[in-house]
């Protein structure tokens, strides 16, 4: 589904992205953009928004739950917004937010062989309402 603009995907949002957990994805440029998307939809979102200019065009996916909304993600505090609107609009749905080549990866006992929904419904059994996440880079050497 393609949205034009941001308040028409908050509109439709009750109706739309009901089914979680959402995965957010701000594309900044065209790196790694479908390997991006694939992991997570590999990984079990039920929703996947992509978040981009109207004039940069996605890769071709077979993904029944993307959702392209266009959007000035180089905006000041775009993600804060994003998010924080999204929360308000479905205030009991788990969101990932992320940008194109970036992965998410974590620890969970037998993650190999579990989705991102049974270890979401383990942190709604410990009734917790936020996961504590790190960031890790590798160390980039710069190539004169």
């Amino acid at each position: 589904m393609h949205y034009p603009n941001f308040d028409a995907l908050i509109t439709d949002s009750r109706r739309t992205l009901a089914k979680g957990p959402v995965a957010l994805v701000l594309i900044e440029d065209d790196v790694e953009v479908h390997s991006t998307l694939m992991h997570l939809d590999k990984l079990g979102f039920g929703n996947i928004v992509a978040f981009c200019a109207p004039d940069l065009s996605l890769p071709e996916t077979d993904l029944h739950n993307l959702h392209v909304v266009d959007f000035d993600v180089t905006a000041d505090n775009a993600l804060a917004y994003i998010v924080n609107s999204l929360i308000k609009a479905l205030p009991e749905t788990w969101f990932h937010d992320c940008y194109n080549a970036e992965y998410l990866h974590y620890h969970y006992p037998f993650c190999e062989h579990r989705n991102i929904r049974e270890m979401l419904g383990f942190m709604q059994e410990e009734q917790r309402d936020s996961v504590m996440s790190f960031i890790l880079e590798p160390d980039l050497k710069v190539v004169e």
